[in-house]
């Protein structure tokens, strides 16, 4: 049988209820009243007040409470360098998958054709195809 979850006293250090208002023993107040939410209940999220934003605002990369001391140059020519990598990868890697793509659609039209010969026999291809492996 589990317990029901409680809170501590700080005076006497003896346990009470989670909704409780007064220790039953000492008749110490406590500040917090824990109370279960009703169940199925919508939660409400306010908008954060204006007048806490921080005054530097996040962007789609994070904070930038500060800007490097980089030239605009600087950075259009590092990011030419990642594009032309980035180009360059994605025609490799195209030239060397589809070939595996290719062969691996090929032998699924084989197995495909299979099956149907299988099935054309009259057998129960999933049957089968459990003893095949």
């Amino acid at each position: 049988m589990q317990s029901q979850p409680r809170k501590i006293c700080p005076e006497c250090k003896q346990g009470a209820a989670l909704d409780a208002t007064f220790c039953i023993d000492c008749g110490h107040q406590f500040r917090t009243v824990f109370v279960q939410p009703p169940q199925n209940q919508t939660q409400v999220f306010l908008p954060p007040d204006p007048s806490q934003r921080p005054t530097v605002m996040p962007t789609q990369f994070g904070y930038f409470p500060t800007l490097p001391n980089v030239s605009l140059d600087d950075l259009a020519r590092r990011y030419r360098e990642a594009n032309k990598v980035y180009t360059w990868t994605l025609i490799a890697g195209l030239c060397c998958l589809w070939p595996i793509w290719f062969v691996t659609y090929m032998e699924y039209n084989k197995m495909n054709d299979i099956k149907r010969d299988v099935a054309a026999m009259g057998i129960d291809v999933d049957a089968w195809v459990r003893s095949v492996k």
